[in-house]
């Protein structure tokens, strides 16, 4: 071959396998996974778990040194996942409660997970397809932007960067042979243990790598130095279920029948391959069915044929088997045989056992796409994948904050209660509560699901804050039938009897709700309310100064404490607890009302003045009344 004909045949196969460098991977990756996920930069955080993992949880606020101990001790919302709480923790500390920051690791993790099972897949295959196509698919499927748009699963990008470490060290251990990498292998799966629970596949995970690579099974040989990492799977999986029991998690929301749960399973694993190929649909929410239609068992059905023709089609082509065993143990811990909260499945569940389908369609394609040439399988393999990527990116939006989250639940499952319930919690719990744009998110819930107390108070809530307080006692009085052992609905009841000038009903109301809970500053607040409005003067003072011995910073408190004095004609301890009131909250217009009125009385004109134009200036309507009268301006 002449030296012109063997420089073009190199410049040709150099053109056609441009792809296969590691680097171009690398940067495809990236950029990719940037293009996917930065939107979620200017995200919020959202009313789904965020604010009980995140900004109500004591275990990240404030942190110091010294609760390290604490948060390695204890469960968060039936989960076991400490070095998850501690990350949290730490951002939260260093950057505030700064959603963005908590955006940009996620989405950085998820970025880094697929750069890192790239490089796992090399040490097994070098084949670019075997490679770098699972690679690719990990970071742009849709199924995946759960996991990482949302804030409080970083326990599965958190967990799938150890797992993926560990399984790395290990490969290395078994190619060096030595010891110092078995045990970095060792410690990557307890710090992906202490991510998340799921993790506790990993020794399975490895034993199918192993076959894919080798194309044998030799049990003794796959299993002997595998037993250190089984032994962590039974601790760690005892204590994820002693987390889910402890918050009685554990069952399905629906009696179902032992046949009726195989069948949700099945119908799980059903999803997962369907999605694969078709992300259709996709919700943050699955709910649990009434009933099981003749369309599950269809579905659960067409899972078993499936696993039966993989196994039959492909018994003598291990590595092809054991890629989609892989994906089945992996997820089979997740697929609801044991039912666990009130989901059939859930996007995030796919994270790490989506790996073992991405190898199965590789081998597929490799098997059977092999007239393709290898830049035409490049090209439709990449397109599939930008395919992907432009759902992924339209799904991310969906995470933007708490009403666009939940109203994809509502569109494409409208029969959820919980999603109607959440998106009226997003008006209700707003800065500036919008009572009035919330009230039918919460009648729709309560429509969809008659035992739903939580919303039927919300319902309350919003009657109550519009003025209607018959329709809020109805309210509040369906979610007590319900649930009679929660303070916050007993007290409702109680506040709407008050405003109905119901007051001893609503002082029975109250006594019962202290019988709850006798460590609510405001059930003692409220007592106090309806005695003073009853003329019980005496008694009203007491609950008043029982409350401030639960909570010396409530203002109104002392306000209303003040005007009890007014009435008892004691001045001075009147205007003491008024002036308290302003040192708590200096823009409280009220008390300085009722000190311009107690100044009237005491015939301090000018302090009555000062006082009604601090009051007016604050947005207080009857002090202004009352300096027009005088002609005055403020």
């Amino acid at each position: 071959m002449s030296k012109n004909k063997t420089q073009k045949t190199n410049v040709l196969k150099a053109q056609a396998n441009w792809f296969e460098n590691s680097k171009i991977q690398l940067g495809i990756l990236m950029l990719l996974g940037l293009v996917i996920y930065l939107p979620t930069i200017n995200y919020e955080y959202t009313n789904w778990d965020d604010l009980e993992y995140i900004t109500n949880n004591n275990l990240v606020k404030d942190f110091t040194l010294s609760k390290i101990p604490e948060i390695f001790s204890s469960y968060v919302m039936g989960n076991y996942h400490p070095l998850t709480i501690l990350s949290f923790a730490l951002e939260v500390n260093f950057f505030g409660e700064s959603a963005s920051v908590m955006h940009v690791t996620n989405f950085s993790f998820h970025i880094l997970n697929s750069i890192l099972l790239l490089f796992l897949l090399k040490k097994i295959n070098l084949n670019w397809l075997f490679c770098f196509f699972p690679a690719l698919l990990f970071l742009a499927h849709p199924l995946h932007v759960e996991s990482v748009a949302w804030i409080s699963e970083r326990k599965d990008v958190l967990y799938c960067f150890f797992f993926l470490l560990s399984c790395i060290y290990y490969f290395d251990f078994k190619q060096s042979a030595k010891k110092s990498k078995y045990y970095l292998s060792i410690l990557f799966f307890v710090f992906s243990l202490l991510s998340k629970g799921q993790a506790v596949v990993l020794p399975l995970v490895l034993i199918c790598l192993e076959v894919i690579k080798t194309n044998k099974f030799n049990f003794k040989e796959l299993v002997i130095n595998k037993i250190p990492f089984f032994i962590l799977s039974l601790v760690f999986g005892v204590i994820a279920i002693k987390a889910q029991a402890a918050v009685d998690i554990i069952g399905s929301p629906n009696k179902l029948s032992f046949v009726e749960q195989i069948v949700i399973g099945l119908n799980g694993l059903f999803f997962y391959i369907k999605s694969t190929f078709l992300p259709f649909k996709l919700s943050t929410l699955y709910s649990y069915p009434l009933t099981i239609s003749s369309l599950f068992y269809i579905k659960a059905l067409i899972a078993l044929l499936l696993i039966g023709f993989v196994i039959v089609k492909f018994k003598s082509e291990k590595n092809i088997l054991f890629s989609f065993i892989l994906f089945f143990v992996a997820v089979f811990p997740v697929l609801q045989f044991l039912p666990v909260g009130n989901a059939v499945y859930a996007d995030r569940y796919y994270y790490v056992p989506s790996i073992g389908l991405f190898l199965f369609l590789s081998f597929l394609l490799s098997k059977y796409a092999i007239k393709l040439k290898t830049t035409t399988l490049f090209s439709l393999t990449f397109v599939f994948c930008l395919l992907l990527s432009a759902i992924s990116f339209s799904q991310v939006k969906v995470w933007k904050n708490s009403f666009t989250l939940w109203e994809q639940v509502r569109v494409n499952y409208p029969e959820t209660p919980s999603a109607w319930y959440n998106t009226g919690n997003y008006f209700l719990k707003a800065k500036t509560p919008n009572y009035k744009e919330a009230l039918p998110y919460f009648e729709k819930s309560t429509q969809l699901k008659s035992n739903y107390p939580k919303a039927y108070n919300n319902l309350g809530v919003c009657y109550y804050n519009l003025g209607d307080y018959n329709k809020a006692l109805k309210a509040y009085k369906s979610a007590y039938s319900l649930d009679s052992n929660q303070a916050d609905i007993t007290l409702n009841v109680g506040k709407a009897n008050d405003m109905l000038a119901k007051y001893d009903e609503a002082i029975m109301w109250f006594n019962k709700a202290k019988n709850l809970d006798a460590t609510n500053d405001i059930i003692y607040y409220n007592l106090g309310i309806s005695n003073f409005k009853k003329g019980n003067i005496d008694s009203s003072i007491y609950f008043y100064n029982s409350a401030i011995k639960l909570n010396t910073n409530n203002a109104e408190v002392y306000n209303n404490l003040g005007t009890s004095f007014i009435y008892k004609k004691e001045y001075t301890i009147a205007l003491k607890n008024y002036n308290k009131a302003i040192q708590i909250n200096p823009n409280y217009n009220e008390p300085y009302f009722n000190i311009a009125l107690t100044q009237q009385v005491l015939g301090d004109t000018l302090e009555m003045i000062k006082n009604l134009k601090i009051a007016a200036n604050l947005g207080h309507t009857q002090a202004k009344l009352y300096l027009s009268q005088y002609n005055i301006a403020f």
